[in-house]
């Protein structure tokens, strides 16, 4: 994972493995892989492997997103910390930009 501070962005690289009898996210060998019962069909594995590290790093769904690899196993997501105070905020009851 890097880190850009200045924009609070991160990025995440990852080998997807698509069909798999388990979901989750292990680190193995100096890599983070990321198994999911999802086909690669119509973007289905790449979107439950953006939920799965939506979900591990506790940012909403659209804060994760894929950088680059959309149609490789290898793939890099993006993951934007920002928009966590977005939903922090949604959550007390406020509106965006108040």
């Amino acid at each position: 994972m890097t880190n850009n501070e200045k924009i609070g962005q991160y990025t995440i690289e990852a080998a997807i493995h698509a069909g798999s009898s388990r979901r989750g996210i292990v680190a193995r060998d100096g890599k983070i892989h990321i198994y999911t019962n999802r086909k690669p069909i119509k973007g289905e594995a790449n979107a439950d492997a953006a939920a799965l590290i939506s979900e591990y790093l506790n940012v909403p769904k659209k804060a994760v997103s894929i950088l680059k690899g959309e149609r490789s196993k290898n793939k890099v997501f993006l993951v934007d910390r920002l928009k966590r105070a977005d939903r922090t905020h949604n959550r007390s009851g406020g509106r965006d930009g108040s």
